[in-house]
């Protein structure tokens, strides 16, 4: 909402030339009741005349009526100028209706200019009011505290009266007024901005204001009607601190100077938006700069962590090796192996005794699987070796069969504990080999462990007759897993 809201009948609106604006008659227009107010507007037709006035803030609104008889008019804000046509073709038109209208303004000194461009019988202008936002004014920010006139310095004393009876309407009754030229008020004040408030009208005089002993700036109280608490002057965006604001007269010709009252602004610019006078570049490349400080922070600290974490990983593996190096044996290749000490090698295989329970047990097993080959027909006479080893896989000692004139009948397995013995059969006078080269290298022994008699495999499954299994002494033979032992066959 804005901060400031000023009626067209205010001395900080300039009107130029004076002499071809006017105020509004009330009593021969009709739609005078129409405008904000007290029904008053200020309205010319001659070309070229212009209504300017100067603020600080950062949006204007500049109000009036769009009406049958009104035309074209521009519009100067900072040096930059804009047309726009001010006819509403219906009667009575539109009224109380925004002219021009800027915001996202710097929050700077403005000056905006509007000029009346008559067309034909399009030929009217008029002002109703005026409004501006100024940034911290009227927020949370911000702090107002009303200065009576009572407070004010005037000069000379005697030339001031506080009788205000001839000015109705002024704050709590009482304010100040001459008629001397060149009396002044002094409104001393610690704050960021003020407004000063007194009255306007037919005997009003022109007047000057000074802040802080600077360059004074005219305006005229003069209208056509009486105004109290009209705003003749308001600054802000001061800095902090204490202000001296000097109001000046310059009566002529009976005319005096009346003034009733000021508000002082304190507003912390240091707090939220509304206290920032930067420009939206300024904001942006602060907003940049702190993205890029933020995007190096957190590179920073992304890189602090990885390499934080290598560090440890690195430490971690350096203890562990030096942990395993510390609880590791000693050996011959590592050179911490003592002079006198030998390295332990396994023990080498040792074939088993003739004269041992492992041999007797063999020989057994090996007449008893002879003694079952007699039960086969007669024609099992001579047995002579070969060479070549009998079926893939097969441990222990091989046999094979053959008849003299080599005649092959169809093959027979003969079992043997725990692996299987091929052979061949036939009804010629067959020989059996005994190849003990064929027997495969060996693990070294293990332990024995107790066999079941399930471990053993038949001996003989031949032709009409049952099997026949072996029963060795438990203790003898080699543990080959699974239960199984493996007995060597000594011919």
């Amino acid at each position: 909402m804005p901060d400031y809201f000023i009626e067209n009948i205010s001395p900080l609106i300039q009107y130029e030339p004076e002499g071809l604006w006017r105020e509004g008659d009330k009593v021969k227009d009709l739609e005078a009741f129409r405008y904000s107010g007290n029904s008053s507007f200020t309205v010319t037709k001659s070309a070229g005349t212009s209504a300017s006035f100067n603020f600080t803030g950062t949006s204007v609104i500049v109000s009036g009526a769009r009406r049958p008889n009104h035309g074209q008019y521009s519009v100067t804000l900072d040096g930059l100028t804009s047309t726009f046509n001010g006819q509403n073709s219906q009667d009575p038109g539109d009224f109380r209706v925004a002219l021009f209208k800027a915001t996202d303004l710097e929050p700077i000194e403005h000056t905006l200019t509007i000029r009346n461009l008559p067309q034909g019988d399009q030929k009217f202008l008029d002002i109703d009011f005026i409004q501006w936002s100024s940034p911290g004014v009227g927020d949370d920010n911000s702090q107002l505290r009303v200065v009576e006139d009572t407070a004010f310095k005037f000069e000379p004393e005697d030339a001031w009266s506080d009788d205000v009876s001839s000015f109705p309407g002024f704050s709590n009754g009482d304010g100040h007024s001459t008629s001397k030229n060149g009396a002044s008020a002094a409104i001393n004040f610690q704050g960021t901005g003020v407004s000063l408030f007194g009255a306007v009208g037919p005997n009003q005089a022109s007047y000057s204001v000074a802040l802080d002993g600077g360059p004074l700036k005219s305006f005229n109280a003069f209208k056509t009607d009486y105004y109290p608490e009209q705003m003749l002057y308001s600054i802000d965006r001061l800095a902090s601190g204490d202000h001296t604001l000097t109001f000046t007269c310059n009566s002529s010709d009976q005319q005096s100077c009346a003034v009733d009252y000021a508000v002082v602004y304190y507003t912390d610019f240091g707090k939220g938006k509304t206290g920032s006078a930067l420009s939206k570049g300024a904001i942006a490349g602060i907003v940049i700069g702190v993205l890029v400080v933020l995007g190096l922070l957190i590179s920073a600290l992304v890189l602090f962590i990885r390499r934080r974490r290598h560090i440890k990983r690195t430490t971690e593996w350096r203890n562990g090796y030096a942990s395993r190096a510390a609880n590791r044996p000693p050996s011959a290749q590592s050179g911490i192996l003592p002079t006198n000490t030998a390295p332990t090698l396994p023990p080498a295989y040792q074939p088993p005794s003739p004269n041992s329970r492992i041999a007797a047990w063999a020989n057994q097993t090996r007449q008893a699987t002879l003694e079952t080959l007699k039960v086969r027909p007669p024609d099992i006479r001579t047995m002579t070796q070969v060479d070549s080893p009998i079926g893939s896989g097969s441990f222990g000692d091989s046999y094979v069969f053959t008849s003299p004139n080599n005649a092959i009948a169809s093959p027979e397995r003969v079992l043997h504990p725990p692996h299987s013995l091929p052979f061949q059969s036939s009804a010629s006078p067959v020989s059996i080999s005994h190849n003990p080269s064929l027997r495969p290298s060996l693990p070294p022994p293990k332990p024995p462990s107790s066999p079941t008699p399930s471990s053993f495999w038949p001996i003989l499954k031949g032709k009409g007759k049952e099997p026949v299994e072996a029963t060795p002494d438990p203790s003898f033979g080699r543990d080959m897993g699974n239960g199984k032992k493996f007995v060597d066959l000594v011919g």
